[in-house]
């Protein structure tokens, strides 16, 4: 008997569902999770053995016994031989998503959401073809294996679009040519033989004709919108999470036609396309947050009804460890969300948010008194209509990074700004001499910081500041007149910055947490007083999903709220690290730090 996977010993498919296993002389009814738990399954994976999967027919037979049964043989290759011309006749849907999918005659727009290695494409495609070519009602599909039959109406047209031409010659079109049958596939079939053999022209314009009359027409996303608005079509079958404004091309040419879209699609988020996973449009869809005047019908399938021969259940469990078990165990909430995401089709419910890989379990901990001799830094966010932040961060030998203090106030004069942020920090604004500034001709009082309790390796402000000008003068030079001994941040846009900051956070499973003492634990912890830290980070998002003459723009943050996530890139660029103890002369002037190390670096 082989262990079940944790996800598939409840799915009522496999315990309501009967299958038949026909085994030398015995002929047996059994559910699948009977099926898993005997010795035929191990029989069926004997590679000594002949074996057979027909629908939910399940051929088991020792070699010698059919060389010596030669009715039995006679029927068996006979059903392989007619598998062969047209294997749609014993299709079977596992699970019972999937026969709700094929059985909705109702939706505009139907999808199913399923986790990789479910079949979704092939289930897609099978909805596709019922629709196109003429079936009898007499067929297994339909008799047997729950499937309602179609009357053919006429020929469709069909266009199936999906991410790029590779997929289309190594998955939809070979998936497709196995299940249509061979005589509407014709010279397009892969057994034609003599003249006349076609092959789909990819180069240009890839289509094929059927001998009912139904044509299919083959997209990719990467193609211009004007592409899918040029016919009208009956039926679009979307593959994984296509582009919005496509979609929008197609189904005005196709409400013509009063058409229908078939959409199949794992729902994690795709590297690059900050318009996938949840919170995208095709999530608001099956939602009802927006409907395009649309009737929408979501289903959703999981592994567990996907069978041992398509899926063998030792390497289900496999991949439950993966992205299950062990992200659970090192807390990395990251993985484990687009872990459920591949293995239970749901949305990857992080999927916007710029830093998916923070998690309050994780990250967040209570405050500590920091140590004298761990090396700090702050980065300034300067804000003239906005909030002027700033963060605070202390970095140990061992390079773990704490954020230990926040600074975050509207409406703030320079002045204002930085006596806050020195008194924060537990330190002193102290007055020093007069500066009669010729360039605006006022006298200016300027101030040094006095480092009473905390000492500062490095602060940085915003490149920008030391750009813009404010009364004649960079607002950098008015925070250093204003005791903050500041340099520039890096000028570079967020997205060179963000690489960085992720791979701060992520969870390095040999690391050892700072608070539980367990394998697993990121390099930035967050005291749990940041409260506007916290909520910038979880509303720090990749701005929606936006198309230029087709093209992509480039995935970046919204801007809005981001103040401190500002703040969180600088350090990153400065890089902090570990310099030993500092000791300073107890004030920053504007000129040199006076600050020298008590011992060596221990990064």
């Amino acid at each position: 008997m082989i262990e079940l996977p944790p996800f598939g010993i409840d799915s009522p498919w496999r315990n309501e569902i009967m299958y038949t296993v026909c085994c030398n002389d015995t002929v047996l009814k059994m559910t699948y999770n009977e099926y898993v738990r005997s010795d035929y399954i191990k029989m069926a994976h004997d590679r000594s053995k002949f074996t057979m999967f027909l629908g939910r027919t399940i051929f088991i037979y020792d070699t010698d016994y059919l060389q010596a049964h030669g009715e039995v043989r006679s029927a068996v290759n006979h059903m392989i031989e007619d598998s062969k011309i047209n294997p749609l006749v014993y299709f079977a849907p596992h699970g019972y998503p999937s026969v709700q999918f094929l059985n909705d005659d109702t939706a505009d727009a139907k999808v199913i959401r399923a986790p990789n290695r479910y079949g979704k494409t092939c289930v897609g495609l099978i909805d596709d073809i019922l629709s196109i070519v003429p079936t009898n009602p007499n067929w297994m599909i339909f008799k047997d294996n729950g499937v309602n039959h179609r009357p053919f109406l006429g020929p469709k047209k069909l266009g199936i679009a999906t991410y790029k031409w590779s997929m289309h010659k190594q998955i939809v079109w070979p998936e497709l040519r196995r299940w249509i049958p061979e005589d509407e596939l014709g010279p397009f079939a892969q057994t034609f033989v003599g003249k006349g053999k076609k092959r789909i022209p990819w180069e240009r314009n890839p289509s094929i004709k059927l001998k009912c009359g139904s044509q299919i027409y083959f997209y990719v996303y990467e193609q211009d919108q004007d592409v899918f608005e040029s016919q009208a079509l009956d039926i679009w079958h979307w593959d994984e999470q296509g582009k919005e404004h496509l979609f929008d091309g197609a189904d005005e040419r196709l409400r013509t036609r009063s058409g229908r879209h078939n959409f199949t699609l794992t729902p994690h988020k795709v590297q690059g396309r900050p318009d996938t996973g949840a919170h995208s449009w095709i999530h608001k869809l099956c939602t009802g947050e927006m409907t395009k005047g649309l009737q929408v019908h979501e289903y959703v399938g999981g592994l567990a009804d996907v069978p041992d021969w398509i899926y063998p259940e030792h390497e289900k469990n496999k991949a439950f460890k993966k992205w299950v078990t062990e992200p659970e165990e090192m807390g990395n909430m990251k993985a484990l969300r687009e872990g459920r995401s591949r293995l239970f089709g749901e949305w990857h419910e992080t999927a916007g948010l710029v830093y998916d890989e923070f998690n309050r379990d994780v990250h967040v901990i209570e405050p500590f008194e920091i140590p004298k001799h761990f090396t700090r830094f702050r980065a300034i966010d300067h804000g003239e209509r906005n909030p002027t932040a700033c963060l605070c961060a202390a970095v140990d030998e061992n390079y773990n990074i704490f954020l230990y203090d926040e600074f975050y106030k509207r409406d703030q004069l320079i002045s204002e700004a930085c006596a806050g942020i020195i008194k924060m920090c537990g330190n002193k604004q102290v007055k020093q001499d007069f500066f009669k500034d010729e360039r605006s001709g006022f006298d200016i009082q300027r101030y040094e910081e006095e480092y009473v309790d905390n000492v500062f390796y490095r602060s940085v402000l915003d490149g920008r500041s030391f750009a813009r000008q404010d009364m004649g003068r960079e607002i950098g030079w008015w925070y250093k007149a204003n005791g903050l001994r500041v340099i520039p941040a890096s000028k570079a846009q967020s997205q060179k910055h963000i690489p960085a900051v992720k791979e701060l956070l992520k969870v390095d499973p040999e690391r050892t947490h700072w608070v539980t003492g367990k394998r697993g634990a990121p390099r930035i912890y967050v005291f749990s007083t940041l409260v506007n830290f916290q909520r910038e980070i979880f509303n720090y998002v990749w701005d929606d999903h936006k198309a230029q003459h087709g093209k992509d723009l480039k995935e970046v943050p919204r801007k809005k709220d981001d103040h401190l996530m500002n703040c969180l890139e600088y350090l990153a660029q400065i890089p902090i690290r570990y310099m030993g103890e500092i000791q300073s002369s107890k004030r920053s002037t504007m000129g040199s730090n006076k600050m020298v190390r008590s011992r060596s670096c221990g990064y």
